[in-house]
């Protein structure tokens, strides 16, 4: 089992971060990666600007702790039993940490990449979420 954990600290208030990537259908309006983010009941289908999709299951989404999970359910990536969360915590009146963490397993040839991969997809969306907020 593979693990990324990416955290970024922003000198924004919790609600208003949550309000930018707090819902899932809206994740290609913030992540430079995406061309569109479209969602039916808890699918949803984050496409890539050359057309590639990735299906993804919405498995918890809970408000009040700013936070939601998801798990892949089709990807050209080789990965099996991805789970990840995306959670706003404050720190403070006008400062919070966003953190954006996930499990899964890839065959060993790929693992490194994968790793990888998935830590840069974090932390270029997390990075556009902090430069959008200012």
């Amino acid at each position: 089992m593979n693990n990324v954990f990416v955290s970024f600290h922003m000198n924004q208030p919790a609600g208003r971060v949550w309000d930018l990537i707090g819902d899932p259908a809206r994740i290609a309006e913030w992540h430079p990666a995406l061309a569109r983010s479209p969602r039916e009941g808890d699918l949803r289908t984050c496409v890539l600007p050359d057309g590639v999709a990735i299906r993804e299951r919405i498995e918890e989404e809970d408000a009040a702790a700013r936070r939601y999970r998801y798990t892949m359910v089709e990807s050209p990536f080789p990965v099996a039993n991805y789970v990840a969360t995306l959670q706003v915590k404050e720190d403070g009146p006008a400062r919070c940490v966003v953190e954006w963490y996930s499990t899964f397993d890839a065959p060993a040839p790929a693992t490194a990449q994968m790793v990888e991969t998935v830590r840069g997809l974090y932390e270029t969306g997390l990075g556009a979420v902090r430069q959008r907020l200012g």
